[in-house]
């Protein structure tokens, strides 16, 4: 029994090593890319990079920071630093990297605001549905421009599904917001 507690912890801390290598790889290829010679030079390389992230969350599907967090922090680098790809293929990859976290932690609700945003831009009733599992209409604001998370995702949750009114948040840190197109706000957010 004793050797199979030992199989079971060496194979776990293996595992977990594996990943933790991948990670470490993708970050020294990283290193090793010139953007300024621009994306069809640099594709192979990035394309690498992003292959190493997906397979180190698929060795670590219960770990947001196994890989997924690392493959959305360096679409974003990509797409707002070095302008690499077009807004519709930004929002496919960093939605590519949602789905496939939430189909692994459908229960999650810690990311369920960022994966909303994104689907609002490509399927808008499905972003909604998202929305709404966040907003709380009886939130109560502090209107501080060092708002809380939970304050900043309520606030444009309950804007973005058309169910605050502007005449409550004038003259407030939000009041701007209102005049903001969904690209905009996606675009602030995420970055």
């Amino acid at each position: 029994m004793k050797y199979i507690v030992y199989f079971i912890c060496i194979t776990i801390l293996l595992f977990s090593c594996s990943y933790k290598n991948e990670l470490h790889k993708a970050e020294s290829i990283r290193n090793t890319i010139d953007y300024s010679e621009g994306f069809l030079i640099c594709e192979s390389k990035i394309n690498e990079v992003l292959n190493i992230y997906k397979s180190a969350s698929q060795k670590n599907r219960h770990s947001w920071n196994g890989g997924y967090s690392q493959q959305c922090n360096y679409i974003r680098y990509l797409y707002f630093i070095h302008n690499f790809f077009t807004w519709e293929q930004f929002i496919q990859k960093e939605l590519d990297v949602y789905e496939q976290w939430f189909s692994e932690n459908p229960n999650d609700k810690n990311h369920l605001f960022y994966y909303g945003l994104l689907l609002l831009v490509t399927e808008r009733e499905k972003g909604k549905e998202v929305l709404s599992e966040i907003y709380n209409p009886m939130f109560e604001y502090t209107f501080e421009a060092s708002a809380d998370i939970t304050e900043i995702k309520n606030f444009f949750s309950g804007l973005l599904l058309d169910r605050l009114p502007k005449e409550k948040f004038e003259g407030t840190v939000y009041e701007e917001f209102f005049d903001y197109s969904l690209e905009e706000i996606v675009g602030i957010i995420i970055e």
